[in-house]
């Protein structure tokens, strides 16, 4: 009787178990919770560069069972763009490489649009406002753990099992091999000694100070959402250690966007009266450059200032950029390439995205991009409810990166996800600020996952 007994409680306990992972694994956000939780698995086992790709499918898919999509005023620009730069691939030489390149970016295009359009769509008891910065938080602090990891590894790298099973024909690709293998940091000798310039959880130190910037904003939504001492306390104390690797990295974008965010929040608080929340960030900035001053990080501050690593080569490819635009304007390119006068540079159209866009989607297609992109800021200013004004500040912070900084693969969905988060116009009820954003509807099926939604056939003004 007691062995039945046992049995019959382990029987109940595992269907028990089975049912939860069960239902677990049919949450409709799981794909979003999977990519921003596990972002160093996913980091380690060389897929973060399409991790973003991957995450797409299943919301594509849940997209797809919509009777109704909806989609905000203006969207039609970015539709627009889409449409431009997959008429651009006409323009792309018949080499394998090339079309690699081409096919990577315009993946990483479409699965922004539709991190864009599932979160537009998903109802915020789905995926409630804190849930979307909390998860992003996460994220920031992936990027500063990455940080001083790089710092105290340095040029230490890892082969993926992504690298190891990669076919012969592109594991020639030094494109697509530098996709899959990680890296701590980029160690560089240009002040004089080597400098482990953090890179993890990305590819390229660049890449570490873009995301690092745009996250930072988002940690301090967070922030403004949380409600527990120890957590309210923990942040700003966070936020004080992420100035250690960022002044190593000696990355001067990441330092003009958040000295830039900060000067804009401060302005946007002081003018509308809210002087103690204006005081605050410029104590932030003044604890910071405290920090820097006192301790030998000025000394790499001094040494970057110094120093015109770097320069030059941008400003010969930006030169490239505007020459090759002449012989080229309406479709560009299709995608960056290598520069034939001097091999030795990086590839024309890289080295900041307005310039990708221009070489790769030509005079049409930065308008559009750019155009998107200013219209948006310009609608998402309207709220300054703390955690939603910092939202806007890193989606405006994309006009700030695409001169310096590629916007492929993660700043583009950050910038994405956080619009989306602005312009939905269904809201939770731990949010506050004005109903923003018409939308008009695109025909689909209801269901979000496998929960209905009874406002999809509804178009709010």
């Amino acid at each position: 009787m007691a062995a039945a007994f046992i049995l019959e409680e382990t029987s109940r306990l595992a269907v028990s178990g089975a049912g939860k992972i069960y239902r677990r694994l049919r949450r409709p956000d799981l794909p979003f919770v999977a990519l921003f939780a596990a972002y160093p698995l996913w980091w380690i086992l060389g897929l973060s560069q399409v991790a973003f790709i991957i995450a797409a499918i299943p919301m594509t898919v849940q997209l797809a069972r919509r009777k109704v999509i909806r989609v905000p005023k203006g969207f039609g620009v970015w539709a627009s763009f889409l449409v431009w730069m997959m008429l651009s691939a006409v323009m792309l030489e018949v080499r394998f490489e090339r079309f690699v390149s081409f096919g990577y970016r315009a993946a990483l295009y479409f699965s922004a649009t539709v991190f864009f359009l599932w979160i537009y769509n998903m109802p915020a008891r789905l995926l409630p406002f804190d849930r979307v910065v909390r998860l992003m938080l996460v994220f920031w602090f992936c990027a500063l753990g990455g940080g001083y990891l790089g710092v105290i590894l340095g040029d230490v790298q890892l082969t993926s099992p992504a690298e190891m099973l990669l076919p012969g024909a592109l594991k020639s690709s030094d494109f697509v091999v530098s996709l899959v293998r990680p890296k701590f940091a980029q160690v560089q000798v240009f002040l004089g000694f080597d400098l482990n310039r953090p890179a993890a959880p990305f590819l390229f130190t660049n890449q570490w100070g873009a995301n690092t910037a745009l996250l930072t904003p988002i940690a301090l939504a967070a922030w403004s959402q949380m409600r527990g001492v120890k957590a309210r306390l923990l942040m700003p104390l966070a936020v004080a250690a992420l100035t250690v690797p960022a002044i190593v990295s000696v990355n001067r974008g990441l330092w003009l966007s958040l000295f830039v965010a900060g000067v804009y929040v401060t302005l946007r608080r002081a003018q509308a009266g809210q002087r103690r929340k204006a005081f605050q960030v410029l104590a932030s900035f003044v604890v910071i450059a405290g920090l820097v001053l006192l301790t030998p990080l000025y000394g790499l501050v001094q040494g970057r200032a110094e120093s015109d690593h770097a320069n030059g080569s941008r400003s010969a490819l930006y030169v490239a950029v505007l020459e090759s635009v002449d012989d080229s304007p309406i479709l560009g390119y299709g995608a960056p390439k290598s520069n034939e006068d001097n091999p030795n540079l990086p590839a024309v159209g890289t080295h900041g995205h307005f310039w990708t866009v221009l070489f790769s989607q030509g005079i049409p297609g930065a308008i559009l991009y750019v155009g998107f992109l200013v219209m948006m800021t310009i609608r998402t200013a309207r709220d300054l409810t703390p955690g939603r004004l910092w939202l806007h500040v890193t989606f405006g912070m994309l006009l700030i990166q695409m001169w310096f900084y590629n916007m492929l693969p993660a700043p583009l969905h950050i910038g994405f996800i956080v619009l989306a988060v602005l312009l939905r116009p269904d809201r939770s009820s731990k949010e506050s600020g004005p109903a923003v954003a018409a939308t008009t509807a695109v025909r689909g099926d209801t269901s979000f996952g496998n929960r209905a939604t009874n406002d999809s056939m509804e178009v709010w003004v």
